[in-house]
């Protein structure tokens, strides 16, 4: 068996009398690219962000977030978060400088953020908010939906769906309406994605030896090893969304997935108590929360990781510490003790809708296994 935090399967029409992505997220994403990196470089040209801008960032982001900003050479200042992935208003407010233009700001792994007051604060310092729902694919906030507050709002469909692609750029304020262009999608790469779902979603069913094919030719060191550095060199221009995934997204029904998502969820409550050297990172399951995956903490987690591998099982560590060595980053010395803390213990156990209650038994008997092994602390 072959377990990954991404959904594994292939739908190969679209699901008749499907509810759109629009529903989920009222207003919808207008613009569907290849990534959600390429939805945000495209809403930072459509924000007219230029070189002598400077963007507030939250100090943990993926490389594939940063690689926009580096690439339009925009300067980035970080800020820090709690052990809850929550920023602090004030501390926000005490970096903003002449040259700031734009605070972004994370869902982050599925939990919605509350950004009604620094929507407040971004419209009275005049600065655009750029909101990341990545993680919150269908999430819901108290006032409603994710991606209504920030002026753009960044979708990665690709991270809760099984489809080979998919990003979406939401646009909540006025504009010309011209979106800048990106290119056709590649068929090769499309056909390339549709075959690793098959892979993927077979190798979970115990129809293929990935597992075993992947414990002979894995480097998980290289895996668990932070870059510190963002090479946006060869990142190649925006493209467009596939036909294949954007029939399928605009036919899929969010609100069974999210169940599903939310039942999974649950197990893990329920049953991680009983382990010792894990512990959940968030005690609750947050109200309208559509999980990205169950976070968890271990002292041991490089040593877990690997065990796990070493059956199949591939839990990423989703979170990383900040990046230090990128062009125009204005605070790279400066420690965020907290998210450096969290990037060096946290892995993510998986929730996604292919799992069925057999997969979750499986993973939750190799992590106990693993946890007797090595006594963790």
């Amino acid at each position: 068996m072959y377990v990954t935090v991404l959904p594994t399967g292939i739908w190969p029409r679209p699901p008749a009398n499907g509810v759109s992505l629009s529903g989920a997220v009222p207003g919808g994403c207008q613009h569907l690219f290849r990534y959600g990196r390429d939805a945000l470089w495209s809403g930072l040209l459509l924000l007219g962000l230029e070189a002598h801008h400077e963007v507030l960032m939250p100090a943990s982001n993926c490389e594939v977030v940063m690689l926009p900003f580096v690439k339009r050479g925009l300067s980035i200042r970080y800020y820090g978060l709690n052990g809850q992935f929550e920023f602090d208003l004030g501390e926000i407010e005490s970096r903003i400088g002449p040259q700031t233009r734009a605070v972004y700001a994370n869902h982050y792994l599925g939990r919605p953020t509350d950004l009604s007051g620094l929507r407040r604060l971004c419209t009275d310092r005049g600065l655009f908010l750029i909101e990341d729902c990545a993680h919150a694919l269908g999430g819901a906030d108290q006032d409603g939906p994710v991606g209504q507050k920030g002026d753009i709002a960044i979708f990665s469909y690709r991270k809760f769906l099984p489809f080979p692609d998919g990003g979406g750029l939401r646009i909540n304020i006025p504009h010309s309406g011209e979106v800048p262009e990106s290119g056709a999608a590649s068929r090769l790469v499309t056909a390339g994605g549709v075959f690793k779902s098959l892979t993927l979603a077979l190798a979970a069913r115990g129809l293929l030896p990935l597992a075993a094919w992947k414990r002979w030719r894995a480097d998980m060191d290289a895996y668990l090893t932070c870059a510190d550095e963002i090479d946006a060199a060869d990142w190649v221009a925006p493209r467009q969304i596939s036909p294949y995934s954007k029939k399928r997204i605009a036919g899929t029904e969010l609100e069974p997935i999210i169940n599903l998502r939310r039942e999974n969820y649950r197990f893990w409550q329920q049953n991680l108590t009983s382990l010792r050297g894990v512990m959940p990172l968030f005690t609750d399951l947050a109200e309208g929360q559509n999980p990205f995956c169950f976070p968890i903490l271990s002292e041991n987690r490089d040593q877990l990781v690997q065990a796990m591998a070493k059956r199949g099982i591939y839990l990423e560590p989703t979170i990383g510490p900040p990046y230090r060595n990128i062009p125009k980053l204005g605070n790279p010395d400066e420690p965020f003790p907290v998210l450096e803390d969290i990037a060096a213990r946290m892995l993510s156990l998986p929730v996604h809708q292919s799992l069925v209650r057999g997969q979750l038994e499986f993973i939750f008997q190799a992590l106990q296994e693993t946890c007797r092994e090595w006594k963790p602390s």
